[in-house]
């Protein structure tokens, strides 16, 4: 599973984070080595083809707005001599998300946790009986089983597909493969030479972006898959390097055309919600002073809905840059290498248990949680678990939880010495119902506990059963009344 997606994972970086561009109204053309308020004489149609790169200006402020793609196909020309003397000019370079940021491992926890469905939902459940016909032809076709992936969500079934789809490309035709180096945020990271390197956007909710979508847009996404898994991956990645090298940028909104019209709650929570909060955060940067580098996925810039029009009718205007020398292919071959975070995955001993009342009537919460006190800069994540819930009993394993080390002491944002551990697991009022006395198994690496899980006359009780030697959360009875 995890080649599938971690191969899946590059294609959709490609797929995903290119949709609407259009060219932007007012454009002025820059000639390189002028004063930026010389016009340049030539039109645009007379410059050598290169990637979209536009100026904003106000007051003592300019921001460089680059549209980027995060993994550049081998051979492609694409660095102009205008890219790079933005970048030695600026102060500051912003990116969607930072590499250190991103490679936070309990964020890559919870990615994990959340691509299962925590409510013991299959995809055999989600899908009508002729959808998941269809989706089953489809995994088989390639060589996916399906019953092993079931209990995951649609959009990482969907992502699932699309990297074995590519797999079986290759292995039909070699020539399908697709050779990329490094993206184009990690040449600039390369080039910052120490500059601060700042995130547009939450980094919690860009790495969670999947996890937002509705039901209803998740099996959108997932039935779009199905049906156009016979497209092939390398067209459609060529397509989207040849639009964004030559800074073709009404290309490039073609090429989204499908995600607009077929998944339009996906679009909305890729495009556009995001383009209007990179908008409104530049729109920041530009009442401040200094110059900035930005550089985001090219289909964010253009279009309607896009960065650059949102800017615009802010009262922002935008100057097209080109240079006049053709670009060439970058010669960086640099690797990201994250921060050297030190993870550590520990097992719980003792843990506070309580029943509380859910976000609806229907719903109580099983919580456990941890104090844990440390001295640096440090993260803990959520308790990881696995959960089985069978007609009259539920299996929990309590796995453990992250603790993060950070590699910078003094960074914002880590909290107070005092940490605490956590995990929720819902429970249904109703199905508790209709067996009374449930039998709750609490296991780890340490040992496991058995507990009865009782209700009666509008009481939930949970409480040891006889002979658990409490090994795990140190617990005598719990009880929440008015159920």
């Amino acid at each position: 599973m995890q080649k599938y997606i971690l191969r899946a994972a590059l294609i959709l970086s490609l797929l995903t984070l290119f949709a609407s561009p259009l060219m932007a109204s007012n454009v002025t053309l820059i000639m390189p080595g002028t004063s930026d308020s010389t016009p340049a004489p030539l039109n645009p149609d007379q410059y050598p083809l290169q990637p979209a790169l536009f100026k904003f200006k106000n007051g003592n402020s300019t921001v460089y707005l680059y549209g980027t793609v995060h993994r550049v196909v081998e051979g492609i020309k694409w660095r102009t001599n205008e890219f790079n003397r933005a970048i030695a000019k600026s102060d500051r370079i912003w990116f969607e998300s930072t590499f250190r940021e991103m490679a936070n491992p309990t964020l890559m926890v919870d990615q994990y946790i959340s691509m299962r469905n925590i409510n013991g939902l299959r995809i055999e459940d989600i899908l009508d009986k002729k959808e998941m016909a269809k989706l089953r032809k489809v995994a088989q076709s390639q060589n996916v089983d399906i019953d092993e992936y079931g209990e995951l969500h649609p959009w990482v079934i969907s992502d699932i597909l699309k990297g074995a789809h590519y797999k079986t490309d290759i292995k039909k035709d070699k020539k399908q493969e697709i050779v990329s180096g490094v993206g184009v945020e990690e040449t600039i990271d390369a080039m910052g030479l120490g500059k601060p390197i700042l995130p547009l956007e939450n980094t919690r909710k860009h790495v969670m972006l999947f996890s937002q979508l509705s039901p209803e847009d998740e099996k959108a996404l997932l039935m779009d898959t199905v049906n156009q898994i016979d497209h092939s991956v390398k067209d459609r990645i060529t397509g989207i390097m040849d639009a964004w090298s030559k800074g073709d940028l009404p290309a490039l909104e073609k090429l989204d055309v499908s995600m607009r019209n077929n998944t339009p709650g996906l679009y909305g929570i890729i495009m556009t919600e995001r383009n209007q909060i990179m908008a409104d955060k530049i729109a920041t940067i530009l009442k401040g002073s200094g110059t900035d580098f930005v550089a985001v996925g090219a289909a964010h810039l253009p279009g309607p809905g896009g960065v650059v029009a949102l800017l615009e009718k802010a009262g922002y205007k935008s100057e097209r840059i080109y240079d006049i020398e053709p670009p060439v292919t970058s010669n960086t071959e640099r690797e990201m290498f994250p921060p050297h975070y030190r993870p550590e995955l520990r097992v719980p001993t003792r843990l506070v248990v309580s029943l509380v009342r859910g976000r609806n009537p229907d719903e109580v919460i099983l919580h456990f949680q941890r104090s844990l006190t440390f001295t640096g800069c440090i993260e803990v994540s959520p308790i990881k678990t696995d959960i089985r819930k069978n007609e009259d009993s539920i299996d929990i394993d309590l796995v453990g939880y992250i603790v993060n080390i950070h590699p910078y002491p003094n960074i914002d944002g880590c909290g107070p010495a005092v940490k605490t551990a956590m995990a929720d697991i819902p429970l249904s009022v109703s199905e508790l119902k209709k067996y009374k006395v449930h039998l709750v198994k609490m296991q780890s690496m340490r040992g496991y506990d058995f507990y009865t899980l009782t209700y009666e006359n509008g009481t939930l009780t949970l409480a040891p059963k006889k002979g658990t030697t409490l090994v795990f959360p140190d617990l005598k009875k719990l009880a929440l009344t008015g159920l």
